[in-house]
């Protein structure tokens, strides 16, 4: 009996549609990359709650409101902010648009308000502008995942790539800082593109790949200056191809793939050059504050310390599951010649960052990529392991899918959850602006506003009951004698014992007094203080602490009291929202 003929053409339609079907999940992974991700971007508008943003964000809108090019800010690489100016200039004409009436509008450029001075850099009259700036973020942090698809396909297939993208698009600390205005998720992006066109040269021999390679590692360093250890990599693929074929690379080819990197860093920072007292002030304080100095309580020593400090992060970021995965995807692939090449690019980073002092694991977010592809090529091997040795037997066979499935589940459930909760999150201080508004109608006449908790204008805008800010000490004296007043005050002031003055202590000293000094039943409500303060926890520095009112800087959520003035309670508010 003849066996069946299979139709000529029909491996070429399986992979297509395998193909369409790999287009559509990867489509399916960066919109719920995306999704995940804005959410972060709008927490906590109109108040800033993250300590490095106006470094970058107000340092943009300097440059475009007085068309000073230079950004007299050389911590990091200036890139990120000429992109900040560039999406600042779109969200002007937008806001030039909108009519009086609107919540943010602008009818000229000088209506802009924002401070670079360290002690005034927490209020902005358009939070729109670091909203814009975010979404920059957001877009990087998005296009990651598509980068690191295009890797692991490289390195060992679609189904290598397409694991590791929904993890990195579920990786709940990568989400977090995609949405923050600092340069690591773009120097992420700028990274793990070194090391996708370096391994693409090594599959393809093109030298455009190689010089893409080197140009993504040039505006890397325009980013952040640590990562031009990524550099070595390119340069070492440069060797190793110039000695296994010379003919390949002539001496100008090499010397002009050298200078690229050079040209698009001064491309991206000419003041650099321009300003060179200004670039080195600014990048010889990050070297003296990363080498020598470190930061306070958030210092670990060199070596072995930063080592521990630096793991315990990555297990306590993405689980125990994961980081075993991970490891055995090192294991598992080091003998493959590209997976060697890989290693090369991060283990040198990592090498570098251990023996710094500061200790922010934000600063290890480039190599969240390259965890995901060994998660992912570790998950691939043990699926065809287990299915090549124990073919039809369900439960071996399919334990490497329920591994999977579980080291994509955890973070699957955390990042949805963040996301739903930040989404819906109102700042105390605007959920305390909408519950004075339902007071006129509860026999309050007039509301007075502790000058300490900063109050945006935005929220003062929409406060209907008549109002007035006051010191805290100024209002302690009027409390017992203001009926039908509400008085809003934090609940608690903290700042840092090192820099505290003697005002400082008094202040907090009459806070403490009128606290004790009122009776339960004056105490309208405490909006606040059941804060997750999970979402807090994002590398940055440990202040200012969640839920209370800071006086050297700006606060986070403080928890607030809104108090009837008088001996009279009027009638009660409804429970809080």
């Amino acid at each position: 009996m003849m066996a069946a003929v299979e139709p000529v053409g029909s491996d070429a339609a399986r992979d297509l549609a395998g193909r369409r079907w790999r287009i559509l999940a990867l489509l399916a992974i960066v919109a719920l990359a995306f999704v995940l991700r804005v959410p972060h971007a709008g927490a906590g508008f109109p108040y800033l709650h993250h300590w490095n943003e106006p470094e970058s964000a107000s340092t943009a809108l300097r440059m475009m409101v007085t068309g000073d090019l230079n950004p007299q800010f050389f911590n990091y690489g200036t890139l990120p902010i000429y992109l900040y100016v560039g999406v600042d200039v779109l969200n002007y004409f937008r806001l030039m648009g909108k009519p009086a009436g609107a919540e943010s509008h602008l009818t000229s450029l000088d209506e802009l308000e924002f401070s670079v001075a360290p002690k005034e850099r927490w209020n902005v009259s358009h939070p729109s502008f670091y909203h814009w700036n975010r979404l920059v973020s957001v877009v990087f942090g998005t296009a990651t995942v598509v980068s690191v698809y295009f890797l692991g396909a490289a390195l060992s297939g679609p189904a290598v790539g397409l694991i590791a993208a929904l993890w990195l698009a579920l990786a709940p600390f990568h989400i977090v800082h995609s949405g923050r205005i600092t340069p690591d998720a773009l120097v992420t992006f700028l990274a793990l593109n070194v090391v996708l066109f370096s391994i693409r040269f090594l599959d393809r021999e093109r030298l455009s790949d190689l010089a893409t390679a080197f140009a993504f590692a040039g505006l890397a360093c325009a980013t952040k200056y640590n990562t031009a250890v990524m550099m070595i990599l390119p340069v070492a693929l440069l060797g190793w191809s110039a000695l296994k074929k010379p003919s390949r690379i002539n001496l100008w080819q090499g010397a002009l793939l050298l200078a690229l990197p050079v040209l698009l860093f001064l491309t991206a920072m000419p003041y650099a050059i321009l300003d060179l007292p200004g670039f080195l002030r600014g990048a010889g304080l990050e070297v003296r504050h990363y080498r020598v100095d470190g930061h306070g309580p958030l210092t670990s020593e060199p070596g072995w310390q930063q080592i521990k400090f630096q793991a315990a992060e990555f297990w306590r970021n993405n689980g125990i599951l994961a980081i075993a995965l991970a490891i055995g995807g090192v294991a598992a692939n080091w003998r493959r010649s590209k997976y060697l090449w890989l290693l090369l690019a991060p283990a040198l980073y990592f090498a570098f960052m251990i023996q710094m002092r500061p200790n922010f694991h934000r600063n290890f977010l480039v190599l969240y990529p390259f965890v995901a592809i060994w998660i992912a090529s570790a998950l691939v091997l043990l699926h065809r392991a287990l299915a090549s040795r124990a073919p039809g037997r369900w439960p071996i066979h399919r334990l490497g899918v329920a591994l999977g499935v579980l080291v994509l589940l955890l973070p699957a459930v955390r990042s949805t959850a963040a996301a739903y909760t930040v989404g819906r999150q109102v700042e105390t201080r605007s959920e305390a602006v909408s519950r004075l508004n339902e007071l006129q109608s509860k026999g309050f006449e007039k509301a007075v506003i502790a000058s300490e908790l900063a109050v945006h204008p935005l929220d003062l805008a929409r406060l209907e009951l008549p109002h007035e800010q006051m010191a805290t000490n100024r209002m302690a004296a009027l409390m017992n004698n203001a009926p039908r007043t509400v008085f809003v005050l934090p609940e608690d002031f903290v700042y840092e014992e090192v820099f505290k003055t003697p005002g400082q202590v008094r202040l907090d000293a009459v806070l403490d007094r009128v606290r004790d000094a009122l009776p339960a039943e004056r105490i309208l409500e405490r909006i606040g203080g059941e804060l997750d303060r999970s979402l807090h926890h994002t590398g940055d520095p440990p202040f200012p602490e969640p839920g209370k009112t800071h006086l050297e800087y700006y606060s986070v959520n403080p928890v607030i009291l809104l108090v009837s003035g008088g001996a009279a309670r009027p009638q009660p508010l409804a429970p809080s929202r």
